[in-house]
């Protein structure tokens, strides 16, 4: 591969060798001589491939075929078996089974005579029903007994999803419906809720965007340039939102916001990013190897940050200033073993399946984790040998929540559309929710041992709120005095000084003095230090970037996490202080453990704490908050979760937002944003200034948890599949992503994705999701060093990796699309999943290879 001319840089060469009988891909040699070798059998079936040798041998993967050439079997390089059987007259997928030692988790379909998938039974014997028209596609999809809820679809003449139908239990309003409909040209045209509300898009005379319009008249522009690349985009108000301008490549190279700031972007002759200049002419540079994998960056103090790689591209080392370096090891199917840094050891182990049973940090606290058959979590085991247990229904739900298997701490009960309806306390206190037509929660009672509150929400016809009232003005924000503050900002959108107070920043964005706080910040650009003037704190951090210890004014508290959520606070003297429980979604605590006493959390409709109750349903706390979280009710019984359930640091002011921290008076993050302009042109903004309808609990995005689903619509629309396609894909995507290990997230998706699916994509979705699932899990790891902030992500790479896709299994269309759906991947996860890239097409390609025999008729 060469470089642009003029660019003086060597080409990159890659090294492919063909068998000779079928002319199928034998060798692959990467531009820093590691070798990927594939065996066929006599039928030209891929039968092993043997990846570049790393710590601990060279991952070899087996597969097994029957007489048809249908893949029956593949054995990973950890020995993990993954089966497939199929009916012998239609070669039909009747089951997939991944098994080892005691392990044998089957998932089984059955078909009608033309070939429809009409059951899908998981593991744990949950079957789902498909119904399909005359054209094949669904109807109706029943869940599984004994809940047995159904979901109608329903087409127009050209196969379109026109109108879906969810029952919710409400006799009064039986059913949930959207309606779509299609301008002449197949383009979505306009979408109406089940309150009539209606959305609409406008399309320009090239076909393109131009215009959308929500139910409350509310506007949004697209303009192109003669290349047919976006210019501009044109708020409701006719402001320009941001403006684009892109180098001969395409790639884009500035990025102006609404007030005429302008960032630039520089590439390499591989059109990877190389260097970014803000506004206020700092920058930031990146280097990379032969192979793309990012080697160093410069940040914008001018320090150096370098990384290393193994011959499977798997990131092995971390080295900032100081030095202060981490090393990773993985097994050999790529499952993170174990983090070493200056703190410690942070050791993983998995099972058969590759799901994580345990985690040991530093000083030998292990967390222990079980599950069931459908690999929702059933056990969670804390250093001490204390536990917890989680019940599901047969959609998988969490209903229970018990302590050491039999007292129960949480019971949840859900509607048809899976809203939370009740939640009931180990105390006798429980939440009851209250829901419109559209998803939208309009009352939230928490009702203590002698008493009740109510919280009540309206909204506009698109969601957002318009009043929030609470019938106890305990739970009401009574600010103490009312101060009316003068901003001025820069060009880099930080608060230069508000009223008379100046404040100052590092050269990394970093506020470092605001009157009357200093802050000082590590090379990841996380707070490490806060000097106020009646307290000195501390803080440190573990290579995931979880903060495992305060010391406040020479006491310290640290702290051992389930995932990047605290299950344990210990003291000065280490001893248990205290222990939490959480519910099934991140920042939702349920009670809090402190010394024999036992205190439960009572949550708004935000996610905020309003009130503790202890053990007998009293309450002996009670919380109030204005719109961005300041309040006056700190917790005397050492309660650290507040507003949004995030923790709040009492010596400093700030909450700890995981990635970042924020202070409440001012509304908005200390540090830029450390996914760039992905979440905004305001790196320092929170939840884009509106804090009502929106959260932030990794101090990210707001917008995080729809990845999965956004990436399937950007599946839909490459290739170029039917609203309901893309609606089925947007659906099994969910379930699979929570699953999303190896060939195991594969297979369940290969036998989940609805019939009218091309299985050749259904394949590859798979795959890529597997493959995200697990670099989502992995993300901490990079301290979010790799984003790209330019929002056209470095296509370069992963148009590259779709090419070597395409080479293998001789779909070079298929390759450049799968480098598509890569970049749309790339606006959430930036440059982290560049680096990986081609490591991706390596590991589905051994699927990707025989999907037409494996999915043959």
């Amino acid at each position: 591969m060469k470089a642009k001319p003029g660019s003086g840089e060597s080409p990159i060469i890659k090294t492919y060798t063909y068998e000779p009988i079928f002319n199928k891909l034998a060798t692959y040699v990467d531009p820093k001589g590691a070798l990927t070798t594939f065996n066929y059998d006599t039928k030209g079936n891929l039968i092993g491939m043997t990846q570049p040798a790393v710590t601990g041998g060279s991952p070899y993967t087996d597969f097994t075929y029957n007489n048809s050439g249908l893949l029956i079997n593949i054995i990973d390089a950890r020995g993990m078996s993954t089966g497939f059987t199929y009916d012998p007259n239609s070669g039909d997928l009747l089951s997939t089974t991944v098994s080892q030692a005691s392990l044998n988790l089957t998932t089984q379909v059955t078909y009608d005579p033309v070939g429809n998938q009409i059951t899908i039974t998981d593991p744990l014997g949950h079957t789902t029903g498909y119904q399909y028209d005359p054209a094949r596609l669904i109807t109706q999809i029943t869940a599984p007994a004994p809940l047995s809820y159904v979901t109608k679809y329903s087409y127009d003449a050209n196969g379109r999803l026109v109108k879906t139908e969810q029952e919710t239990g409400d006799s009064e309003n039986p059913w949930q419906a959207a309606i779509l409909s299609y301008t002449a040209t197949g383009k979505l045209e306009s979408y109406m809720n089940t309150m009539g509300n209606s959305s609409t898009a406008q399309y320009d005379p090239a076909d393109r965007l131009w215009k959308t319009t929500d139910a409350e008249n509310h506007t949004r522009e697209y303009l192109y340039n003669s290349f047919g690349q976006i210019q501009r985009l044109v708020g409701a108000l006719g402001e320009t939102e941001r403006e684009y301008s892109y180098n001969d490549n395409g790639l884009t190279q500035s990025l102006t916001d609404a007030s005429g700031n302008t960032t630039i972007y520089e590439y390499d002759g591989f059109d990877r990013l190389t260097e970014t200049t803000y506004p206020d002419g700092s920058s930031k540079s990146f280097s990379y190897d032969s192979t793309g994998n990012l080697t160093q960056k410069k940040n914008r103090v001018g320090e150096f940050i370098d990384y290393g790689y193994d011959d499977l591209r798997r990131l092995v080392f971390k080295r900032l200033p100081g030095p202060k370096e981490t090393s990773y090891t993985y097994d050999l199917t790529g499952l993170l073993t174990d983090l070493v840094d200056p703190g410690g050891n942070i050791h993983y182990s998995y099972d058969s399946a590759g799901r994580l049973t345990a985690a040991t940090y530093p000083g030998g606290k292990t967390v222990g984790y079980g599950y069931d058959n459908g690999s929702n979590r059933n056990r969670l085991t804390y250093p001490d040998g204390y536990y917890i247990t989680y019940d599901y229904d047969a959609l998988n739900r969490l209903t229970e929540i018990k302590e050491s298997g039999d007292t129960s701490l949480a019971q949840y009960e859900y509607d048809p559309l899976s809203r939370r309806t009740v939640m009931n306390c180990g105390n006798g206190t429980s939440a009851t929710y209250t829901w419109d037509e559209d998803n939208k929660l309009i009352n939230l009672e928490n009702r203590f041992n002698s008493e009740a509150v109510n919280f009540s929400d309206s909204y506009d016809k698109i969601g957002n709120k318009l009043s929030m009232t609470v019938d106890d003005d305990r739970f009401s924000f009574k600010p103490q005095n009312i101060i009316n503050s003068d901003y001025v900002s820069n060009n880099l959108n930080q608060y230069a000084s508000v009223q008379t107070t100046s404040f100052t920043y590092d050269n990394n964005g970093n506020l470092t003095f605001d009157g009357n706080n200093h802050y000082t910040y590590n090379p990841d650009n996380r707070l490490v230090g806060v000097n106020t003037p009646i307290a000195s704190a501390a803080y440190s951090y573990n290579p995931l970037g979880w903060r495992t210890s305060k010391e406040v004014d020479g006491q310290t508290t640290s702290y051992i996490h389930d995932n990047d959520q605290v299950i344990m606070e210990y003291d000065n003297s280490g001893q248990l202080r205290r222990r939490y429980i959480y519910g099934p979604k991140i920042d939702q605590p349920v009670c809090m453990k402190d010394n024999g006493d036992v205190y439960y959390y009572h949550l708004d409709g935000g996610g905020s704490v309003v009130a503790l109750t202890d053990n007998s349903g009293n309450v002996v706390e009670t919380y109030a908050y204005n719109a961005y979280g300041m309040t006056d009710d700190l917790s005397e019984l050492g309660n650290p979760y507040l507003y949004t359930g995030r923790e709040y640091d009492s010596e400093s002011g700030l909450y700890y937002y995981r990635a970042r921290h924020y202070n409440p008076v001012y509304g908005r993050f200390l540090q830029v944003d450390p996914i760039g302009y992905k979440d905004g042109m305001n790196m320092y903004a929170y939840t884009k200034n509106n804090p009502i309808n929106w959260s932030d609990p990794h101090g990210l995005t707001s917008l995080a948890e729809q990845f999965y689903i956004e990436v399937m619509v950007d599946l839909g629309r490459i290739f170029q599949l039917t609203q309901s396609q893309t609606d089925q894909l947007k659906s099994s995507a969910n379930s699979v992503a929570q699953i999303a290990a190896g060939t195991a997230g594969i297979g369940l998706f290969l036998i989940t994705a609805p019939a009218s699916v091309p299985m050749a994509l259904a394949g590859l979705a798979g795959a890529f999701i597997s493959y995200i699932g697990i670099m989502d899990g992995l993300l901490n790891l990079l301290s979010w060093d790799w984003y790209n902030e330019a929002l056209h992500p470095d296509t370069g790479m992963f148009e590259e990796a779709g090419k070597n896709i395409g080479v293998v299994c001789e779909m070079k269309e298929t390759g450049q699309s799968i480098g598509k759906v890569a970049d749309v991947a790339s606006i959430f996860f930036g440059v982290s999943v560049t680096r990986s890239a081609t490591d991706a097409g390596l590991a589905i390609t051994p699927i990707i290879m025989e999907m037409p025999s494996l999915l043959k008729k």
